[in-house]
C-alpha cells in the first residue's frame, strides 16, 4: 500500500514537466488525482498514462477574486520585499517590508486601506504576534548596533509604541525576548532571559509575573508556549522536585502552575509537539 492510499491530490499544471513528475509520483503512491491544466490535451495524455483514479479540469482554476494590493511606498529607492503578513482579528493584517531598512505596514486589503503603521530605522521585525483585538506585538532585532537590547513593541495598525521598562539579567545588547504566546484576551506572555513576563499591549500592564516573589518561579527555564485561549497559555517548565513538566499560565504569578507531575520524580517527562 502507498503512502497516499485512498487520499485524493490535486496536481497543477500537470500536463507536463514538475507537474507531470508530481503526478506520476502521487500515482504510484496510491493517489487518486485531480490534474489541472490549461493545455487540455497534452493533460489528457498524462491522464492517460498514468495507474491511478483521475480526473481532470482544463482550463484556468485561478482564483479571479484575488488582486494585487499597491504598497504605497514614499522613497526613491527600490523597494524591498513584503512578507510575514500577520491577521489582527479585526479585517486587517500587518506585514513588513525590508531590505536594509525595515517598515511595518498595515492593510484591509484594498489600495486605499493599506499604509505604514512603523518605521524601524536600521532594525530588523523579527516577528508579528498578534493579540487577537486589532493589536500586535512586534518583536524588533536592533540590527547594528551592539550596545542596544531585543525591543517589544504594540501596533493598532495605525500608531505603535515601544513595550519599555523590560529588563534581563545581563549587560546591555544581550537582553533576548522570545517565547510569546498570546492569551487570547487581548494579553500575552513571554521571556525576557528566560523570566517570565506579561503584557495588556500597554508600558503599565508589562510586569514580570514573579516579580514580587522570584522564588515562586519555576526552577527550569519556560518553553514551548501554546495559546489555550480564555486567558490561558500552556509551557514546558519545572524544578528539582519534578523534572521538565507540562504549566500552564494566566499571566499572573498565582495563576501560574504546573498541570500535573505527568512522570513523578526528578526526570520529568518527555514531552514533545507541544
Amino acid at each position: 500500500m502507498g503512502r497516499f492510499q485512498g487520499l485524493t491530490v490535486l496536481v497543477t499544471g500537470a500536463a507536463g514537466g514538475f507537474g507531470r513528475k508530481l503526478a506520476e509520483r502521487f500515482a504510484a503512491e496510491g493517489a487518486r488525482l485531480v490534474l489541472s491544466d490549461m493545455d487540455a490535451r497534452r493533460l489528457e495524455e498524462t491522464a492517460a498514462g498514468l495507474e491511478a483514479e483521475v480526473a481532470t479540469l482544463a482550463g484556468d482554476i485561478a482564483d479571479h477574486g484575488t488582486v494585487k494590493v499597491d504598497v504605497p511606498w514614499p522613497y526613491s529607492w527600490e523597494q524591498g520585499a513584503a512578507y510575514g503578513a500577520v491577521g489582527l482579528g479585526d479585517g486587517r493584517a500587518l506585514f513588513s517590508v525590508g531590505g536594509w531598512l525595515e517598515w511595518l505596514y498595515v492593510t484591509d486589503g484594498t489600495d486605499a486601506g493599506t499604509g505604514m503603521a512603523g518605521d524601524f530605522f536600521n532594525k530588523t521585525i523579527s516577528g508579528i504576534f498578534p493579540l487577537g483585538d486589532g493589536r500586535a506585538l512586534v518583536r524588533i532585532w536592533p540590527g547594528g548596533d551592539a550596545e542596544a537590547d531585543t525591543e517589544l513593541w504594540v501596533s493598532d495598525g495605525n500608531t505603535s509604541w515601544r513595550l519599555t521598562g523590560i529588563v534581563g539579567d545581563g549587560d546591555p545588547g544581550e537582553l533576548s525576548i522570545y517565547g510569546i504566546s498570546a492569551l487570547g484576551d487581548g494579553r500575552a506572555v513571554f521571556l525576557a532571559d528566560g523570566a517570565l513576563w506579561s503584557t495588556d499591549g500597554s508600558v503599565a500592564g508589562t510586569r514580570a509575573v514573579f516579580a514580587e516573589n522570584p522564588g515562586a518561579a519555576p526552577g527550569q527555564m519556560p518553553s514551548a508556549f501554546a495559546r489555550l485561549g480564555e486567558g490561558l497559555a500552556a509551557f514546558l517548565a519545572g524544578d528539582d522536585t519534578t523534572g521538565r513538566e507540562l504549566w500552564v499560565t494566566d499571566g499572573t504569578a498565582a495563576g501560574t502552575r504546573l498541570v500535573r507531575d505527568i512522570n513523578p520524580g526528578p526526570d520529568g517527562s518527555d514531552i514533545r509537539h507541544l
